[in-house]
């Protein structure tokens, strides 16, 4: 137990009595055998972060215990907003989740708070709230227009300044821009604003910004900034960082006595055709009935110490951001792309997990090494599938159609004797992972359709959106990591000592009801049951499949899961159906595997020839993390971090791709298209085509009728007719916005 966790127990069970700041500070000391600074530490963090108050008496109090809250300001152009609670996700910490609802902040009440912000507040009423403190300020940076001579308050104001109108329009507060931070910039540019002055108080509707870039690409450029802007996602590195990384060098002949030289071994990369960052590779064996599964994992710890510049950076980033044709990575390309990158024909510095196999999928002995590879292949996922696909194929027709020069290459190439060996291994990957499948499958993994979309662009222009197709090899190498994660997780918590855990929680009984009602109104017979598990949930999901409410069904199952997160306790994953897993695969991409990764290395220490077994000594390995307060602290903070970075990303991305589908809409207006209702609410629905663009149709351009919306079954029922989710409909483009990433639909009899 952290620190932190220490001092909340105690005071949240009234341990400790106490009359000042300064005896509280020593009872804790006392109680808990902690130093006095580590201790006034400790809960200036917590004070900081929310978790902890100073009450009317300057006495420090849980926060939850005097009715104030954590959440999230969600703007509105008219000045309110809603704030949504923060739930971590760590008993006591927080109101368990649903206890609390989103609620409304007049104006006059956010105290300064601006969109996406992090506050404390407190209830004034049933729905109402009040802000009493601004934890953490999301708008650093704002894009936006200049203007001048704006209207506030019905009256206009001719002055000198400046002022931005946001392209964020949940930003309702005045910006202003003295003439000397205006930097160039005219009315009518689009800039990027940073702001100097966020007043913590309602005495007045102005915040203070000055320019730091004038932004001159198209509105594809413009909007990708501004979604960035919104969700804190730096978009350059620091000089500091580039220069750090720049120094570093490869120093492979210094590790090789300390590592496992596997150099000779066969292993390959299987990734992306566009993917620059190679973090993994794989080797496979087959020995009487047994799989020997190497999964080999860039060591990045060895290239970015603990509290370098470059830690720094990456733990703020927390994750690698990927937008359509391009790429916001966490670290460095001299890293990212380069050092630790595990390119073809190069030796490289990894972290290796060496697992044997049985027949049903179990793994039934481990190593876990620092080791040196030299893939000898960089394959794409799509080479993989041809070899599958194409197992047996020596002729010039197949499946009863004569192939054309290219086919026959690639053929040719497949069947080519320096191949033989990586395509005998591939087929044996297909193997394990379709053993690996069906054991996952049994205990209950849910298995959801949800495809990924994918974009075409060419320099600034989207020539094409569609779904993109997930494939047998892209299957393989998501069971193999898998199975890392998993094992690398079950280790370490038996253990136990610090780590950080990848968990998935049940979801809730009433969310699950929602579902089961909604799909019971399209005409199955989803019959309920007592407890909500994964192997539940999978069944529901084989009673939809092959049905024309496949995908659509699986979305709405999706929505009623709860979000995956990072945690300091090993809580199981619901949507794999494990007890155990973790993120220690993707450290280049991935600031919660690079703390997992400094983790094994620190333990590999303590291992004979540093290589961990399952027969080391777990209390050797123990003792040696024992009272390790300060990575207990890191681990939990590491955990929140990344947890709220990742769901930046995740928002960031999602927004991307709404933004690159709306220009790509563009110039379809007025043109037909089938879709399906993919939501419905009382002011319309919402349609999806077949390339996974989603538009709206609002209620009001819907033909005539009485409509009542049933937030029971997502149906919206007129006298005439009725829209419900699958339901496929004709529709017509007419209008996209690409600023605000909004596409509008019109109803086709």
């Amino acid at each position: 137990m952290s620190i932190c966790e220490q001092i909340f127990f105690e005071l949240k069970n009234n341990n400790i009595k106490y009359t000042n700041y300064s005896q509280l500070l020593k009872k804790l000391s006392l109680k808990l055998n902690i130093s006095v600074e580590n201790i006034a530490k400790s809960i200036n963090k917590m004070l900081q972060s929310g978790d902890l108050i100073e009450n009317h008496k300057h006495q420090v109090v849980i926060s939850e215990s005097v009715g104030i809250f954590k959440g999230k300001v969600n703007g509105n152009s008219k000045g309110f907003a809603f704030i949504t609670p923060i739930n971590k996700g760590r008993s006591g910490f927080e109101t368990k989740k649903g206890e609390l609802e989103d609620v409304f902040v007049p104006a006059s009440m956010l105290l300064g708070a601006l969109d996406g912000d992090v506050v404390l507040y407190r209830l004034e009423g049933k729905d109402n709230g009040s802000v009493v403190k601004i934890l953490k300020k999301a708008n650093q940076k704002i894009v936006g227009k200049i203007a001048k001579n704006i209207k506030l308050k019905n009256k206009s104001i001719d002055d000198e300044n400046f002022y931005l109108i946001p392209d964020n329009n949940k930003i309702s507060k005045t910006i202003l821009i003295p003439k000397r931070d205006i930097n160039g910039a005219n009315v009518g540019d689009n800039v990027m604003v940073q702001i100097t002055y966020q007043p913590e108080d309602n005495s007045n509707n102005i915040v203070v910004g000055k320019v730091v870039e004038i932004i001159n690409g198209n509105d594809i450029e413009k909007g990708v900034l501004s979604i960035l802007c919104e969700n804190q996602i730096p978009y350059k590195f620091p000089n500091k960082v580039i220069k750090e990384a720049n120094e570093l060098k490869n120093d492979i002949e210094n590790e090789r006595k300390k590592r496992v030289d596997l150099t000779k071994e066969l292993i390959i990369t299987i990734d992306g055709a566009d993917a620059k960052d190679l973090d993994d590779a794989v080797s496979l064996k087959k020995i009487d009935d047994k799989f020997i599964l190497g999964v080999h994992i860039a060591d990045v710890g060895h290239f970015v110490k603990y509290k370098s510049e470059i830690d720094i950076e990456a733990y703020f980033r927390g994750t690698s951001v990927y937008i359509p044709g391009r790429v916001y990575p966490m670290l460095p390309e001299k890293l990212s792309n380069n050092l630790c990158s595990l390119n073809p024909n190069e030796e490289k510095l990894t972290l290796s997990v060496e697992m044997v196999i049985d027949s049903y999928g179990e793994v039934i002995d481990y190593k876990i090494f620092e080791s040196i590879i030299k893939s000898s292949k960089r394959m794409t996922y799509d080479e993989v599938q041809n070899i599958i696909e194409n197992k047996n194929s020596d002729s010039i027709i197949k499946n009863n159609k004569i192939l054309d020069s290219n086919d026959i290459k690639k053929i040719l190439e497949i069947n080519n004797e320096d191949n033989k060996e990586i395509n005998n291994m591939i087929f044996l990957m297909k193997e394990l992972s379709e053993i690996l499948s069906l054991k996952m499958k049994k205990n209950g993994a849910l298995n959801l359709e949800m495809p990924e979309t994918y974009f075409e662009i060419e320099g600034n222009e989207v020539l094409n959106v569609k779904k993109l197709e997930r494939k047998n090899s892209h299957i393989i190498i998501e069971n193999f990591m898998i199975l890392a994660n998993k094992t690398i997780a079950e280790v370490f918590c038996k253990l136990e000592i610090p780590f950080v855990y990848r968990i998935h929680g049940e979801p809730s009984k009433v969310r699950i009801q929602e579902v089961i009602n909604v799909l019971n109104s399209f005409g199955l017979k989803i019959s309920n049951t007592g407890r909500i598990t994964s192997l539940y949930i999978q069944n529901i999901l084989n009673q939809i499949k092959n049905t024309k409410y496949s995908e659509t069904g699986s979305k709405i199952i999706l929505r009623a899961l709860e979000k995956a997160i990072y945690n300091e306790e090993c809580l199981g994953h619901f949507g794999l159906a494990l007890e155990y897993y973790c993120h220690f695969t993707s450290p280049i991409r991935r600031y919660p595997d690079l703390t997992i990764h400094r983790i094994i290395k620190e333990a590999l220490k303590y291992c004979q020839n540093h290589i961990l077994t399952s027969v080391q000594s777990k209390q050797k390995i123990l003792k040696n993390f024992k009272n390790n307060y300060e990575l207990e602290e890191f681990v939990i903070n590491s955990s929140l971090q990344s947890s709220e970075r990742e769901r930046k990303a995740d928002e960031a991305e999602r927004a991307a791709d709404d933004l690159f589908k709306a220009k790509y809409m563009e110039n379809k207006i007025g043109q037909n298209f089938k879709g399906t209702i993919s939501g419905v609410s009382s002011f319309g629905i919402f349609v999806e085509l077949e390339n996974t663009v989603e538009g709206l149709i609002k209620i009001e351009t819907l033909p005539a009728d009485d409509y009542i919306y049933d937030k029971m079954k997502f149906v919206l029922k007129g006298k005439k007719r009725k829209f419900i989710i699958g339901q496929v409909i004709k529709v017509k483009v007419i209008s996209v916005n690409v600023k605000e990433r909004k596409i509008e639909f019109l109803f086709c009899e």
